[in-house]
């Protein structure tokens, strides 16, 4: 153990004084405590970021989504296709009429002719 400790010694004083000096510890000081700020600022960032994200969710959790959807893609293509319909309906009651006049004056032709 004594062994190691002396070794221990010598290494602290001997070689780490040829690998680091005071000026380095500084510069390794210094940039450990710029990493940290800008960590820090991250943190700070995120946790705005999470803010507004997570009020845009509750936004988004409270409205209708089919009413942004809805008056711009939606309705249109409804309205378009009602409208198809509904010429189609009003062809067919046209073609109805048209038939249940065409009866009613053969009938009447079919009354005219055997009443002469």
């Amino acid at each position: 153990m004594k062994c190691l400790v002396t070794s221990l010694t010598s290494v602290r004083q001997d070689v780490r004084r040829q690998l680091y000096g005071d000026e380095d510890d500084r510069k390794f000081f210094q940039w450990v405590q710029s990493q940290l700020k800008q960590t820090e600022k991250r943190l700070e960032d995120g946790r705005a970021v999470l803010h507004h994200l997570e009020a845009q969710l509750i936004n988004v959790a409270c409205d209708d989504p089919g009413a942004a959807i809805g008056a711009q893609l939606a309705l249109p293509l409804l309205q378009e296709r009602l409208d198809a319909k509904a010429q189609d309906f009003a062809r067919q009651k046209a073609a109805q009429a048209e038939e249940d006049i065409i009866k009613m004056e053969v009938g009447q032709v079919v009354n005219a002719v055997t009443v002469v």
